[in-house]
């Protein structure tokens, strides 16, 4: 590699004057991802701060022709759409039913046209299954009501943990993670320059105190950081679940530094709460609390300023070659 002649850092990023909050725009002219928060909120976010790369993102032009295509058919004029990828549903549908035998039960389904999707579709997903998805993160997490959040679909965590590097730090920038952090996030970080800083942790998981102590440190350094990783359940590869009275403290410590929270939950499922064995002893079914008890609060749930982002997948739960 060329050697370097300068720090292997760019300038400190200069604050965004209130107001003045650059956004990212998407096709709809809405700002993708920026929380709708009161501006005199107490530890509300200062800015949001897009990367160099997310600021260069535009949306695709072709869209602004789709859309005017699609607007003449809601109006009942004869067209055919050429662009977006989208040829007529009729010759593409193989199937109008299925049925199957299932280990567990079996059964049919008959299948509307409407149903399927061969077109190229939106970058975020599709509309039905983000509406799925959306409800099921507020059955499971109950977002605060006072933050604004959408779901996009991803290709599992790991997918979501790369694109919120990208979006939300540019290289050699700094990523606040545990000690011992998932291996995946240090994959992703070396190609992509972003360099993580391990805080310390006990048997609950980070330390407010030390992540606390760690953010002053960078702050006097004039290199703070804005995200910081964390699994809090059935962590990797600790194994430990944070109580749900440490997430409120560390969440705390992330609005007095203007924090972003990447919350990684793929084992939300795979809990073990209830009493312990202990030696030889052994705990019966009947003792064990079940998947919908014993669950802390999640970083999501605590959220009041929209600094969370929350990666749920299924992939352990359903099957591990379902990344999603």
């Amino acid at each position: 590699p060329r050697p370097r002649t300068s720090p292997p850092w760019p300038t400190p990023r200069t604050p965004t004057p209130p107001g003045q909050v650059e956004a990212m725009q998407v096709g709809n002219g809405k700002n993708a991802g920026v929380p709708d928060i009161d501006s005199d909120g107490a530890g509300g976010l200062a800015e949001v701060p897009w990367s160099v790369f997310a600021r260069k993102l535009a949306p695709n032009p072709i869209r602004a022709i789709s859309n005017e295509v699609n607007a003449r058919i809601a109006r009942g004029e004869d067209v055919l759409m050429l662009v977006g990828g989208r040829p007529p549903t009729e010759l593409l549908c193989p199937f109008k039913s299925l049925s199957f035998d299932g280990r567990y039960g079996s059964g049919s389904i008959t299948l509307d046209e409407a149903d399927w999707n061969y077109g190229m579709g939106m970058s975020r997903g599709l509309p039905a299954l983000r509406a799925w998805c959306t409800d099921f993160v507020k059955m499971q997490c109950s977002p605060a009501p006072k933050g604004q959040h959408e779901t996009i679909i991803t290709v599992g965590n790991t997918h979501g943990i790369m694109s919120t590097l990208l979006l939300l730090s540019d290289p050699f920038d700094f990523v606040l993670c545990e000690s011992f952090a998932y291996s995946g996030l240090h994959a992703i970080a070396a190609p992509h320059d972003r360099l993580p800083v391990g805080i310390a942790a006990d048997a609950d998981g980070m330390l407010p105190s030390a992540l606390d102590e760690r953010c002053m440190q960078l702050i006097a350094e004039g290199r703070p950081a804005h995200l910081v990783y964390l699994t809090c359940m059935g962590q990797n590869p600790t194994g430990t679940t944070m109580p749900e009275t440490r997430r409120r403290e560390l969440y705390q410590v992330c609005r007095r530094h203007d924090l972003f929270i990447l919350e990684d939950d793929p084992y939300l499922w795979l809990q073990l709460s209830g009493p312990r064995a202990e030696g030889e002893e052994e705990a019966s079914a009947a003792d064990m609390a079940g998947i919908s008890a014993g669950r802390g609060a999640s970083f999501l749930h605590l959220d009041e300023d929209g600094r969370v982002i929350r990666l749920d997948s299924i992939s352990k739960a359903v099957s591990p070659a379902m990344r999603l």
